[in-house]
């Protein structure tokens, strides 16, 4: 089974063509129907070399769909979206979607049917921040959600590039369309950063990341004193330590608590 030319503008459209290379949303160079293999700054094509790519990353796409056949049987319709969304998210997203073959057709569509109701009741609703937090705690099926139940802070390149693309694109309290990457569906709110939280962030990365730098460049040696240390006994005096301290604390607390009532 091969793109229809319907297939084909669906993917030009939504791409649009750039004969000199340019940086896409994530910082990624890309040129043409936003090829990106080989790109740098600079790089300048003509349309048949646009076209040229734009087959080759078509075709990578296809076998990613393709893959999948076998399994469901896609139709023609079918076969032409699914190679678009793999064309703009990569071929990975397939096997995400489709749970590598384990999802059926009906699971998917009731996944996508769900994402399009909860999208629907947030754009009817008089406080769509409020119910953004409720749905998406009732709904969502990202694993990191128990971690951070506030949402992400995040840098450029560190989300999938379909869901990075869509956050970037919103102002502060917008509600995205549906995003599909890699991982699925996404309703994505955007929410003003707290400038503290982000400077505390800013410093505790940098500080990590000089730390990396640091043990990089001159990585720590290992002397004979090091082999004595007994981690079980240090463990041992740690444990007492915080023992000692809360037990101060305690009788601290507690003289302080009877001076007041005298």
């Amino acid at each position: 089974m091969k793109t229809t030319t319907k297939g084909l503008s669906m993917i030009k459209q939504f791409e649009g063509l750039k004969l000199t290379a340019y940086k896409d949303p994530v910082g990624i160079w890309s040129i043409g129907y936003g090829h990106t293999k080989g790109v740098k700054a600079g790089d300048t094509i003509t349309q048949e070399q646009a076209d040229a790519f734009l087959k080759e990353d078509v075709a990578t796409a296809e076998y990613a769909v393709f893959t999948y056949d076998s399994i469901y049987h896609w139709n023609q319709n079918e076969f032409d979206a699914l190679v678009s969304f793999a064309y703009n998210i990569g071929p990975g997203g397939i096997r995400q979607v489709t749970g590598a073959g384990s999802r059926d057709k009906e699971t998917i569509a009731q996944k996508k049917a769900t994402a399009d109701e909860l999208l629907a009741q947030l754009r009817a609703a008089e406080d769509p921040v409020n119910l953004f937090d409720q749905l998406m705690h009732e709904y969502s099926e990202d694993t990191g959600l128990a971690a951070n139940p506030e949402g992400y802070t995040t840098s450029k390149g560190q989300m999938v590039a379909p869901f990075e693309e869509a956050a970037l694109a919103l102002k502060d309290g917008e509600i995205s369309d549906i995003v599909e990457s890699d991982f699925g569906y996404h309703i994505i709110l955007r929410l003003p950063m707290n400038p503290d939280t982000f400077r505390a962030d800013c410093i505790l990365y940098l500080g990590a990341q000089k730390i990396e730098d640091m043990l990089e460049s001159s990585p720590p040696e290992k002397t004979p004193e090091f082999d004595k240390l007994d981690p079980a006994a240090i463990n041992e005096n740690l444990a007492a330590l915080q023992s000692a301290i809360q037990q101060e604390l305690q009788a601290a607390m507690g003289q302080t608590g009877g001076s007041q009532a005298g």
